[in-house]
């Protein structure tokens, strides 16, 4: 019998984004994995690989996943004086032009508008005849809720409008509210294709599984009885999350028995937080700090519930609505989330409520605690909606942009 024949890959692809994001590269681990693609992966820092402090939790920390294993990637040179997370200054990558220009890729897959590097992608690509496809974290929910000045917005009319029009080749919708925002400055409907924002269910439902299997044990360890309501709250500790529409909801139901709250993570508030819980004598609320990834999987699959209490902000996905739900975790979450959009179905596997309403929240949580039989339903309902969000999907995606590209070249 003859040998296999190697396949030439039909798509020579690029990606460049700021640095290894643990959400991202199982998605280049799967590009690199499919059949017609050759993917090479352009980081503008290293951040994430190495320890770094994070100004925002206030930690230094590196993920404890791999995030460079199974594709071809590149860090490109930062000419920044200060390297940082800042799409403008933080990041400033000349070295995708010769890249760009020596390689010929068929096409390059972009995170982000309007970070510096990114516009020398851009404007190469125009020249060397490279496709791009954009993807972006963007809706239009916080310029609806949150005055800004007439120049900001007109300005970002204007670039975002030319920008679609003369230089983004496919647009990647991550969810419904992504759609909406593309459409909205100018994208025809079929320039858009369904590429939504994942996590690797895999990895958070495995572990979730095994952790399971000893739930009450663990819990034991936390002084949590099996009756007992978990209430998980895991996010940055600083205003954007606003914590604190939490905490008052809980006071609003101090007197409930069987709960507990846990607070995952490490912030600017967090002080304040643990004087507000001290002074109102709230009962049985613990923090934990930062955790890192195979901890977090720990801490939902003990957990009950999972609350989001965002307000509007830019870059507003909130992916982990999608950990928790791939850990069967129901989830409560503010309108100002965009995952909520797509993810949380009410009554099924969760609740959405209006940015900042207390005794709304406070409402469920009694609701919940006092009958526990509807969290047990919620449970069973996570996991077959995030599957709907998973590389595979983003896969699909990404494929039937490049060949809607090639088709129309």
């Amino acid at each position: 019998m003859a040998g296999k024949t190697r396949v030439k890959k039909t798509y020579k692809i690029a990606a460049l984004t700021s640095h290894p994001i643990q959400y991202y590269c199982p998605l280049w681990k799967k590009l690199e994995e499919h059949p017609q693609i050759d993917l090479t992966v352009y980081f503008c820092t290293d951040f994430g690989i190495k320890e770094r402090y994070e100004p925002e939790f206030g930690v230094t920390y590196k993920w404890d996943v791999p995030l460079l294993d199974g594709y071809k990637s590149i860090f490109l040179r930062n000419y920044s004086p200060k390297s940082s997370v800042n799409p403008i200054w933080g990041k400033i990558n000349p070295g995708i032009i010769s890249e760009l220009i020596k390689n010929r890729y068929d096409g390059i897959f972009v995170h982000g508008h309007f970070a510096t590097t990114n516009l020398l992608a851009f404007l190469t690509s125009k020249l060397t005849g490279t496709q791009v496809l954009l993807r972006a974290i963007s809706s239009n929910f916080y310029d609806s809720r949150v005055k800004r000045s007439k120049f900001i917005l007109l300005a970002k009319n204007i670039y975002l409008k030319i920008l679609y029009k003369y230089f983004i080749d496919s647009f990647l919708s991550i969810g419904s509210r992504n759609r909406d925002f593309f459409k909205y400055y100018g994208v025809p409907e079929n320039k858009i294709f369904h590429c939504p924002y994942s996590v690797d269910n895999d990895f958070f439902t495995n572990n979730a599984n095994i952790f399971f299997k000893d739930r009450e044990n663990l819990r034991k360890e936390f002084g949590v009885k099996s009756d007992e309501t978990i209430i998980l709250f895991a996010s940055k500790l600083i205003p954007k999350k606003d914590p604190f529409h939490l905490l008052k909801s809980y006071k609003k139901i101090n007197n409930v028995k069987k709960k507990h709250l846990f607070i995952v993570g490490d912030g600017a508030l967090k002080k304040e937080m643990e004087g507000f819980v001290k002074s109102e004598r709230l009962e049985n609320v613990h923090f934990f700090g930062f955790q890192n990834q195979i901890n977090m999987v720990k801490f939902y699959s003990i957990s009950d519930v999972f609350i989001r209490t965002d307000i509007p902000q830019t870059g507003d996905w909130g992916a982990t609505v999608n950990e928790s739900l791939a850990c069967s975790l129901p989830v409560i979450a503010t309108n100002a989330i965009s995952s909520q959009a797509d993810l949380v179905k009410e009554g099924h596997n969760g609740h959405t409520i209006e940015v900042g309403d207390i005794e709304k929240l406070a409402f469920l949580l009694k609701n919940l605690i006092e009958n526990p039989e509807i969290l047990f339903k919620m449970r069973d309902n996570c996991l077959s909606v995030v599957t709907e969000n998973s590389y595979e999907k983003d896969v699909e995606g990404i494929i039937q942009a490049l060949s809607s590209i090639k088709t129309n070249s």
